[in-house]
């Protein structure tokens, strides 16, 4: 879960890889976008980041019932970390809309601890 950048200018700094998998159920809204919001400490420090799902193309196409892995957009891949996250607060939602017409929708959440996801909001 837990990569170093092995290139670039963040070569030897630190990201958090993120893909799951998910099983589409009814009521999915084909114009929705999906993504991912951490919320991470990192050196004492609460940081947030958010990313695209990748694959919600994918998601749009297919039946209610039907499994997929997808992949985001992770953390610290946009700003690599100098140092690794403590622990992550992981949630995947969905928006559609624009304006005073914006819905969102929680998804699922999960928890880093350090060494282990599991499923559910951080304590």
């Amino acid at each position: 879960m837990i990569k170093k950048w092995s290139i670039g200018d963040a070569k030897g700094k630190f990201y958090l890889d993120f893909s799951f998998t998910a099983k589409v159920g009814d009521g999915l809204d084909p114009k929705a976008m999906y993504q991912v919001k951490f919320e991470c400490k990192v050196a004492g420090a609460e940081q947030v980041d958010t990313g695209t799902i990748l694959g919600s193309l994918k998601l749009k196409e297919m039946k209610p019932g039907q499994v997929t892995k997808l992949n985001t957009i992770g953390y610290g891949t946009r700003n690599a970390l100098d140092t690794k996250p403590e622990k992550c607060s992981i949630s995947v939602g969905s928006s559609s809309g624009f304006g005073a017409k914006k819905q969102t929708a929680d998804l699922a959440a999960f928890c880093w601890n350090g060494k282990a996801l599991s499923a559910g909001a951080c304590k």
